[in-house]
């Protein structure tokens, strides 16, 4: 292939703001013909990649955008504090084999309006085979464990010098984060 035609490649690339196909490229070309891949074969990678790339820089981007102050994952979580808690379990559930499998899920909602939305409700009428919907009753905080985590979260903000500004209200809110 000319410097020419990689030159254009390269601009194309960038004009089309496939960064990570750009950092790939070269080592990867060099692979699929000492390998001799074919044209499909290199697309298809090439684009998976990039695919792959632009999905990660998507949730990085919409982790960072949340403000969150730590940044966790279920590797994270102190299953050792949380007895009760089955680990196996919580894997089990993340590998999101249920849906491969075709299996049932079953949901439970609050009463928030969204969730009688005609929206939700014709799209869980089209898969009412692969999930079944439990609503709590319409006022049941104590069937609801988020309801006694912003209760609780509520006192300590609130408990002590009140927060002025919002880094006090984020600095209020990280140290109860970090009791649980």
């Amino acid at each position: 292939m000319s410097e020419f035609t990689m030159d254009r490649l390269r601009e194309n690339l960038e004009a089309l703001k496939m960064k990570n196909t750009l950092e790939i490229l070269d080592n990867y070309l060099e692979r699929a013909v000492a390998d001799k891949l074919n044209i499909v074969e290199v697309l298809d990678h090439i684009f998976s990649e990039e695919a792959k790339s632009k999905r990660r820089r998507a949730y990085e981007k919409q982790i960072q955008m949340s403000g969150f102050p730590i940044k966790k994952t279920l590797d994270d979580f102190g299953f050792s504090f949380q007895p009760s808690i089955d680990k196996r379990q919580i894997d089990e559930l993340a590998t999101m084999r249920f849906l491969e499998n075709a299996e049932k899920v079953f949901l439970i909602l609050d009463n928030l309006n969204v969730h009688h939305g005609k929206l939700a409700a014709s799209w869980l009428e089209k898969h009412k085979d692969k999930i079944e919907v439990f609503f709590l009753q319409p006022y049941a905080p104590e069937y609801n464990p988020d309801e006694y985590l912003h209760h609780a979260l509520k006192i300590s903000v609130h408990t002590g010098q009140q927060p002025y500004t919002r880094e006090d209200l984020c600095h209020k809110i990280h140290l109860f984060m970090r009791k649980l």
